[in-house]
């Protein structure tokens, strides 16, 4: 039993490092299957070139706004493919997934089904929220007679 409770104690921290190390390398995976599906230093690079239009509107020459546009370009791929922002998404997918499951993410994420579920998310994300609009324009006026007829039953006080 000592002789257990020895080997325990001696080989415990190391496989625990090892399970973190593996933790680490599988959502680290993760990270890059996302990032060669979605792209986020393009998704950067969406939103921060506007300001290209709003220097050309102030008068900016085209060579100044190519040059610009480069350094945009430049800076969003070293922000999104940075060790920071793989880090950060790194400690979320480790807290919220096993590494058995990190491996299967990997592994979904890596089939042409996921390839196209995350394509097609933007869309998906649109739909959504067409589709809401829609359901609730469709019972609009049944939510109006609702409420008018809780606030006949509960009137306001007037102030006075």
């Amino acid at each position: 039993m000592k002789r257990l409770l020895l080997v325990l104690a001696l080989t415990g921290p190391s496989l625990l490092a090892e399970e973190a190390s593996a933790h680490r390398a599988a959502a680290s995976k993760v990270v890059v299957a996302v990032a060669a599906i979605a792209n986020p230093a393009a998704v950067a690079y969406a939103q921060v070139k506007t300001t290209l239009q709003k220097l050309r509107d102030r008068g900016m020459p085209e060579a100044g706004i190519a040059e610009m546009d480069a350094i945009l370009k430049n800076f969003c791929d070293r922000a999104m493919t940075g060790s920071e922002y793989q880090r950060q998404w790194e400690e979320y997918y480790m807290s919220r997934f096993t590494t058995a499951e990190l491996t299967q993410v990997v592994g979904f994420l890596e089939s042409s089904a996921g390839k196209k579920i995350y394509t097609l998310a933007p869309e998906m994300q649109r739909l959504s929220a067409d589709f809401a609009k829609a359901a609730l324009t469709s019972i609009q006026a049944d939510l109006a007679k609702e409420i008018r007829e809780v606030e006949r039953k509960y009137p306001l006080a007037k102030k006075g």
